[in-house]
């Protein structure tokens, strides 16, 4: 069993001013990650579930959403419920996106995909393989390789401890990393950025 809090507090940047409040963490119930298998035609185990177990519902500012999907404010309970039927409109109306994922050996809802991080305009995605046995992402990018679907050496732990070093060190005492502009955005929007970036989004 993997300790996220304690995992990704190891990550965080000294003296980042991004906010932990670790009083707010809270995770989903068992019956709620039912409900979410459910909604959403996935499978939820491993790494996944002790995840949502601890922290799905939010992460007290150990995560944050700005490419973790399940954690970002322009994402919806109906998005995450309609996503493997919007991939799947595309796998049957375009040759390509169908070419990818038979070419990757991959059925969008035979093997109850789960969209994980979605960056770069969402031109790459990580996404879960909820059939598959293991942790690991898999990923696709709509500018390279074909747009196939592969698998990475990155867990689930790995990519969060990745994201959050590395947006913890950009957003430290040190403000040369941005603009004096921007820095200061983000120091006196940090609250109300926790409620964007913080909050689990898989249950109405």
């Amino acid at each position: 069993m993997i300790d996220f809090i304690e995992e990704l507090k190891k990550v965080r940047a000294y003296n980042t001013f991004i906010p932990f409040y670790p009083e707010r963490i809270k995770g989903y119930t068992d019956a709620e990650i039912a409900q979410i298998e459910r909604d959403c035609n996935i499978h939820i185990h491993g790494q996944f579930r002790q995840l949502l177990r601890q922290m799905g519902r939010c992460s007290g500012g150990l995560i944050w959403g700005w490419d973790i999907c399940m954690y970002n404010y322009t994402w919806r309970y109906e998005q995450f419920t309609r996503y493997q039927n919007s991939v799947l409109i595309d796998f049957y109306n375009d040759d390509e996106t169908r070419n990818a994922w038979e070419q990757s050996n991959l059925h969008p809802a035979l093997n109850k995909i789960f969209i994980w991080n979605s960056s770069g305009e969402s031109t790459r995605c990580y996404y879960l393989i909820t059939t598959e046995p293991d942790d690991y992402l898999w990923e696709q990018d709509e500018y390279d390789n074909d747009m196939l679907i592969t698998k990475t050496d990155l867990t689930i732990l790995d990519d969060l401890q990745q994201q959050m070093e590395y947006w913890t060190n950009r957003f430290s005492a040190n403000p040369n990393e941005m603009s004096p502009e921007n820095y200061q955005y983000r120091i006196d929007n940090s609250n109300e950025l926790f409620e964007y970036y913080t909050i689990g989004r898989l249950l109405p």
